[in-house]
C-alpha cells in the first residue's frame, strides 16, 4: 500500500509542478511540491528501506539529499551556457 501512495504521490507532485509552472506565478508552489516529492520517495520503496544497515540508511539519506539539491543548481547553469553558445 505505501508503494501505491509513494508512486502516486511522487507522479502527482510532479504533475502538478509542471501545470502550476505553467498557470501560476509563485515561487512557493513548485519549492512545496518538491518537499512532497521528498516525502513520498521514500515511501515508495519502504520495504527495502527497513532491510538497510544503519549506517547504509545515514548514506544513502545524504546522498539523496545532496543530489535533489544538486540537481537544479546543473539545470540552471547547464542552462544559462547554452544560452551563452552563440548559433548561426
Amino acid at each position: 500500500m505505501r508503494e501505491k501512495i509513494g508512486n502516486y504521490g511522487v507522479l502527482v507532485c510532479l504533475l502538478l509542478s509542471v501545470i502550476s509552472g505553467q498557470f501560476l506565478k509563485s515561487e512557493w508552489v513548485p519549492i512545496i511540491l518538491c518537499i512532497g516529492v521528498l516525502i513520498f520517495a521514500p515511501m515508495y520503496r519502504w520495504d527495502e528501506w527497513k532491510a538497510y544497515s544503519r549506517k547504509k540508511k545515514i548514506v544513502f539519506s545524504i546522498e539523496f539529499v545532496i543530489i535533489i539539491s544538486t540537481i537544479p543548481f546543473l539545470l540552471l547553469k547547464g542552462n544559462e551556457i547554452i544560452d551563452g553558445i552563440v548559433m548561426f
